[in-house]
């Protein structure tokens, strides 16, 4: 094991390692992080990119694996390159001081004292992403010095928001490009389960006709214009139906039907009325639920450019009262209408006419509801569509987007830290101050306090520098100073663009690296050993 995890860590240390791969000699299939072990062994000439390894069936190197399987081990997810060797320098560490003696458990409670006290300056250090620019330098590093995939990216995030939706498609064509659409989501879900035909009852629309009517459907003429407008086109369409309810009578007619059978549809209904709204709106809580769920069927008629059919309405005229989008996605709870024909004018003048509402009302709970339907109308969705000449380009250019996506996400919700492993090795020296109850965390807090060191401690010693070179940053009043190999000087790390990934990912793989040694090395197994040994 211990082997295997140092030939992992001297394999991501090196320059250009853009993939690794672990291959079983037995079993059913490889462990690999992209692309497929087998697919790179069966080409004629050797990937020298590619580290092989056969290990044994044991439950541990399973484990291990699966921890490994993760970002830290593939160099271009995030941007993270170097944290193998944390996990390297702190099991070869911990295997040595455990042989030698030192007490499981104390060891244990050393080096978690040690990481929360490293977390904590880490939070202290990090820096809020405030501008664009910072956004599309952490997808850039990413996203593998792919820049125009960076500024894709915070363009992106400066339009629909870091908890905003986003879609990464491949491209037929050679360019990137970045496309925003309207993408309303509301918790209004099918009437039956029997209109989610895929396995994970859910159903997918594409291009569909839009029929919303405000009251329940009682004559069954409605969808016979409906179907007939449909028939006229040589491209058969399906056909969403939003409404308040359907009369059983004419929900079978529809699905028994041998003409409306070779029709995809579906029924979508508001949700059920909810006994919490007669707390706020008293007698009058029916009547106004009613009057918001029209009120977003109205909303939905804007985006989708379609009418809302009433009891007055004609049924001649409804072909040209329904509406169309994109795409739809409906669950049993839920509906996602994804790219309006709506006019945007029309979409933007009913977002004014909330606005205006939401200012002159003096109901909280009348401004959140209109807060609401303003939030759904006027919700985008960010687009990515990545190309390239081939299939395989294009398919590697869309993961490195979707890693830069993933970056920028984290590092907006927990900001940055200066790259290189000089934060880490500033955070090191805070594991001065802590004050150990005993020689065992004393050992603990040092064990994980060289752990953190070894990432600039490596990148030293791959470019042919001596380790002074490292220990003058220790001394230097700018935390933030680096040591650039190519140019040979300090410079500032942030300054220079030299960032580590997001620092919700580096917590998460100091977890890791901890959680997998105390597991492994630190367990009842071990403590049960070392009290025999006493004994």
């Amino acid at each position: 094991m211990l082997p295997f995890a140092s030939g992992l860590a001297s394999k991501v240390r090196l320059p250009n390692n853009y993939r690794l791969s672990w291959r079983r000699s037995f079993g059913a299939y490889d462990v690999s992080q992209r692309p497929m072990a087998s697919e790179l062994i069966s080409v004629s000439t050797p990937d020298r990119y590619v580290m092989e390894e056969t290990f044994l069936p044991s439950g541990g190197n399973a484990c291990f694996l699966e921890q490994a399987k993760n970002w830290a081990c593939n160099p271009d997810e995030y941007g993270g390159k170097y944290l193998p060797g944390v996990r390297q320098a702190l099991c070869t560490g911990g295997c040595k001081v455990l042989e030698a003696g030192v007490n499981a458990m104390d060891l244990k409670n050393g080096i978690y004292i040690a990481l929360k006290a490293i977390e904590k300056h880490l939070q202290r250090r990090a820096q809020t992403l405030t501008r664009s620019e910072e956004v599309a330098q952490v997808g850039t590093t990413a996203a593998n010095g792919d820049r125009e995939i960076g500024d894709l990216i915070a363009k992106a995030m400066e339009k629909v928001g870091k908890d905003g939706d986003f879609i990464i498609s491949d491209k037929k064509k050679f360019n990137n490009e970045l496309e925003f659409v309207n993408n309303m989501k509301l918790n209004w879900g099918s009437m039956s389960r029997y209109f989610l035909y895929e396995e994970d009852q859910t159903l997918d629309l594409k291009n569909p006709f839009i029929l919303i009517h405000e009251n329940k459907i009682l004559d069954k003429n409605i969808f016979a214009q409906a179907i007939g407008a449909i028939s006229c086109n040589e491209v058969k369409r399906p056909l969403l139906v939003v409404a308040n309810g359907v009369e059983e009578e004419v929900a079978g007619f529809v699905v028994t039907n041998e003409t409306f059978s070779k029709t995809k549809l579906c029924f979508v209904k508001p949700p059920v009325f909810e006994e919490s709204w007669k707390a706020v709106y008293g007698e009058n809580c029916e009547l106004v639920y009613e009057e918001n769920c029209k009120a977003i069927m109205r909303d939905i008629a804007i985006l989708t450019g379609g009418r809302v059919v009433t009891a007055a309405s004609d049924s001649l005229y409804i072909p040209l009262m329904l509406g169309s989008c994109k795409k739809v996605k409906v669950t049993n709870n839920e509906m996602i209408i994804h790219g309006g024909s709506g006019n945007q004018v029309y979409i933007e003048d009913r977002c004014e006419q909330l606005s205006d509402a939401i200012e002159m009302s003096t109901s909280d709970y009348e401004i959140k509801l209109l807060e609401e339907r303003l939030q759904m109308l006027s919700s985008r969705v960010a687009i990515l569509k990545v190309g390239g000449a081939t299939t395989a380009e294009s398919r590697k250019k869309r993961k490195r987007a979707t890693n830069a996506l993933n970056a920028a996400k984290a590092a907006m919700e927990e900001g940055i830290i200066p790259g290189g492993g000089v934060a880490l090795l500033h955070a090191s020296e805070e594991l001065e101050k802590l004050q150990a109850m005993n020689i065992g965390e004393k050992i603990g807090v040092k064990l994980l306090q060289h752990a953190v060191k070894m990432p600039l401690y490596t990148i030293a010693s791959t470019a042919g520098f001596q380790v002074s070179v490292v220990e003058k940053l220790l001394g230097q009043e700018n935390p933030d100073l680096e040591y650039d190999p190519p140019r040979d000087e300090y410079v500032d790390a942030v300054k220079s663009a030299i960032v580590d990934p997001p620092l919700k990912l580096i917590r998460n793989e100091l977890d890791d690296a901890v959680s997998y040694f105390v597991s492994r090395w630190c367990s009842t197994e071990k403590l049960q050993r070392q009290k025999g040994r006493a004994d």
